[in-house]
């Protein structure tokens, strides 16, 4: 397995990672990787993929201008691996590789956002790996497809 950064020829296996239902999802999914790749380009942000013989299994954005709660932090984003290749250490191998990226920049906390009732598994993989819930209560991040995603933050100390 290869992590990397992902490029423009990734496009089309990125759209289609999440395995979208709905047509519209499609489109959706195809700009948010054009805009993700432009926000790189920019020197914003990292997007990070993991390969497998080829196949793009997993991703994570990288926001290094962090989010309104947690400024000044870089900040993870949209961690997900590809539901058959779960519980390999992937997403483990992702998070530490953002971490490591974000302190040979010169950083001393990396911060996330997730959905505690969506994600009760993410969050016990980011609490084994050192992070922990700030003060910050849960608050709503936005509404997707007509379904509020209410998050909680966290931090690790680099």
């Amino acid at each position: 397995m290869n992590i990397r950064v992902a490029t423009q020829n990734d496009i089309s296996q990125l759209t289609y990672l999440k395995k979208p239902q709905k047509e519209h999802h499609v489109k959706m999914f195809h700009d948010n990787q054009i805009k993700r790749l432009d926000e790189m380009e920019k020197g914003e942000s990292i997007y990070l993929v993991i390969e497998d013989d080829n196949l793009i299994v997993a991703h994570l954005l990288l926001k290094l201008q962090g989010i309104p709660t947690e400024p000044g932090n870089p900040n993870m984003n949209d961690l997900y691996v590809l539901e058959e290749k779960r519980n390999l250490g992937i997403g483990s191998k992702l998070v530490k590789e953002a971490g490591k990226i974000v302190k040979e920049k010169g950083f001393s906390k990396i911060s996330l956002a997730v959905n505690p009732t969506l994600n009760p598994k993410t969050i016990t993989l980011y609490e084994r790996l050192g992070y922990k819930q700030t003060e910050t209560k849960s608050y709503l991040d936005g509404v997707y497809d007509g379904n509020e995603d209410w998050v909680i933050d966290m931090v690790k100390e680099l």
